[in-house]
Order: C-alpha cells, then sequence, then structure tokens
C-alpha cells in the first residue's frame, strides 16, 4: 500500500469536493499480443551458464 500525504486533511480543506459515477458495459478480458515465452540458455564456461526470458506479462515489477 502507499500512503502519499494526508487525504483526509485535504479533502477536509477542500473548497470543492465533487463525486461522480461512471460504468462500462461488460467486456472480455483478452491480451492483444500474442501470449508466448522464448528463452534462451547459453554455456559458457568463463562466465557460467545463464537463461534469458523473454515473456509475456502485464506485472513486469513484480517479476524482477
Amino acid at each position: 500500500m502507499r500512503d502519499d500525504g494526508d487525504t483526509t486533511g485535504a479533502l477536509q480543506e477542500a473548497a470543492q469536493l465533487g463525486s461522480a459515477e461512471f460504468s462500462v458495459p461488460m467486456l472480455a478480458h483478452l491480451t492483444m499480443e500474442p501470449m508466448n515465452y522464448t528463452a534462451h540458455y547459453k554455456s559458457d564456461a568463463a562466465n557460467g551458464d545463464s537463461l534469458e526470458l523473454w515473456i509475456s506479462n502485464h506485472m513486469t515489477l513484480a517479476m524482477k
């Protein structure tokens, strides 16, 4: 969770408050890119073995 400032205090001190309600129709959640994975294995005696992966993912920071 983030904690960026005093939201409650800012709302209490605001000169004007607004509210709105938005809705959208139900849509299917489909990816536009092809969901595939590519792996590149490198065997290197000097630097050791390594495996580099290219993946489709929408949570880039969580995957690091």
